[in-house]
């Protein structure tokens, strides 16, 4: 059963545990949101603006209707059964029933709602091939993704995110072969989902080794699941309601062509929230039990939660700025030139995201999720707002902007509402962050070299930067060496000396 979650922990640093877990998680994503790049880029120059921006819009629309399948509950099951280890089983169990119904029901209602929206004729065959990914992708919340919960909890996720990277790659190999061949769009859907089956079925073999895996109808589990993650869930949809509704408006209002566009952008510097997504799903189950047993670790675990994402963040926002001419030339070729305007803006907005991760998840995590369905509530009704004004005057331009002003509203708000936890966070570190990433763009702007110089130029101008300003401390360099596996010690002074509040078996 789930009784041994964490077994040995007070032997083994639980921040080295993170560390290392964020590493596998991000170097997973990281080789998975290549392929992907890989994949976007290749179609959008074999199938034009218009005919990728019509495989764009189906995924989307089957994306909208993921969370259905989601309802909330990963992150809720993650977090009981940090909680609670000893409901492993029945948790599982009732999730897993839960997942499987609305996989069903969302699968089901995707097709026909598309099938009556008169949005395009071959729509709804396109989003039945799709739908199947809510049982079997790798990339949606679908039921397979119950199976993850276990490995997160354990801190033991290398597991999936190799599945995952096999996967993706299989699914790489047979759609650049599909491109290829000149297959329709309809083969390209079929060829991602049977690249899935093996993952997902070597998945259910290996989580079965580990717990008992069946679904299961306990009344008090599914109420008891359901009452946690409802929240969560509208919360969820109303999140992609505003990241996804951009793409179905300029649909609606702009056509295939401009969504092509701004999808090309948006996809290509949105896969860097990879890196907020893999720090953060280690962090989690930690913040979860310390909000619970340790509160007064909570400022400092924000602490170097904040100062990891702004280390990131801001080379991104100044990095996307320099290069986002290059980037889209380079990626997608001159017939996608446009989308570098709205890859500029992008850069900003996935900045700011990166804190709003952080922000959001800890609002989760301490089981404040009511405020956190009421907080995207309100953003999704500024986006779909700001995109109504804004799409039919300036198009994907509009959409771009529209977002950037949604994430950083989103950013403010949130550190408004942890302010009790943040009041004592120490900006020094971030000045010299901003200092560094504006060095670096200063200086690679005026290089004149092509872009696979400059990106290089950048990385090591930054890093630079950061230790001539002694922006990172060597306990923190050593950390992040070691997480990396290029170096030893113990990571994650986040959480030193808190151990004891980690017991093993809960």
């Amino acid at each position: 059963g789930g009784g041994d979650f964490m077994r040995g922990a007070p032997a083994l640093n639980v921040g080295a545990r993170v560390f290392r877990n964020s590493a596998v998680l991000l170097g997973g994503q990281l080789a998975e949101r290549v392929l992907k790049l890989v994949v976007m880029a290749v179609l959008a120059r074999t199938l034009g603006k218009s005919s990728f921006g019509l495989y764009i819009f189906v995924l989307t629309s089957v994306e909208f209707f993921h969370l259905l399948t989601d309802l909330g509950l990963q992150t809720i099951l993650v977090r009981e059964m940090a909680r609670g280890p000893e409901k492993t089983d029945a948790l599982l169990g009732a999730a897993l029933t839960i997942k499987l119904i609305a996989a069903f029901v969302s699968a089901g209602m995707s097709v026909f709602l598309i099938g009556f929206s008169g949005a395009h004729a071959s729509a709804a065959g396109l989003v039945a091939w799709a739908a199947l990914g809510l049982f079997l992708s790798f990339r949606l919340s679908s039921v397979r993704q119950i199976l993850d919960s276990i490995f997160q909890v354990r801190l033991e996720m290398r597991v999936p995110v190799a599945l995952g990277v096999a996967s993706e790659l299989l699914s790489t190999l047979g759609l650049l072969a599909a491109a290829w061949w000149g297959l329709s769009l309809i083969w390209l859907l079929a060829i991602q989902n049977l690249a899935y089956l093996p993952g997902a079925w070597c998945l259910v073999r290996l989580t079965r080794g580990r717990i008992r895996l069946r679904p299961a109808w306990s009344w008090t589990t599914l109420i008891g699941l359901l009452k946690e993650s409802y929240p969560l869930g509208l919360a969820n949809l109303f999140t992609l309601a505003y990241v996804k509704l951009d793409i179905l408006m300029l649909a609606a209002m702009r056509g295939d062509e401009a969504v092509g566009i701004y999808a090309a952008a948006y996809r290509l510097i949105g896969s860097l929230t990879i890196l907020p997504t893999a720090i953060l799903g280690s962090l989690f189950p930690l913040i979860s039990q310390y909000a619970r047993t340790a509160p007064e670790a909570l400022p400092r675990i924000f602490q170097k939660s904040l100062n990891v994402l702004m280390m990131l963040a801001l080379p991104v926002a100044v990095g996307g700025t320099v290069f986002s001419r290059e980037i889209i030339a380079l990626v997608y070729g001159e017939r996608f030139a446009d989308a570098a305007g709205v890859f500029r803006i992008l850069s900003w907005a996935v900045a700011f995201s990166f804190l709003s991760y952080l922000l959001t998840s800890a609002l989760n995590a301490m089981g404040r999720q009511r405020i956190y369905l009421a907080l995207t509530a309100a953003m999704t009704v500024l986006n779909v707002g700001l995109n109504w004004m804004w799409i039919p005057r300036y198009g994907y331009m509009g959409a771009a902007v529209a977002t950037l002003i949604t994430e950083c509203t989103l950013m403010l708000v949130g550190l408004r509402l942890l302010g009790g936890h943040l009041k004592n966070i120490e900006l020094s570190p971030i000045v010299k962050y901003a200092l560094s990433a504006g060095v670096m763009g200063v200086v690679v702007l005026f290089v004149p070299i092509g872009v696979l110089g400059k990106v290089p130029l950048a990385a090591v101008v930054y890093v630079g930067c950061l230790a001539a300003f002694r922006a990172v401390s060597r306990e923190e360099w050593r950390a992040y060496l070691a997480a990396m596996g290029l170096g030893s010690g113990k990571a994650g002074g986040a959480v030193k000396g808190r151990e004891s509040a980690h017991p093993a078996g809960g």
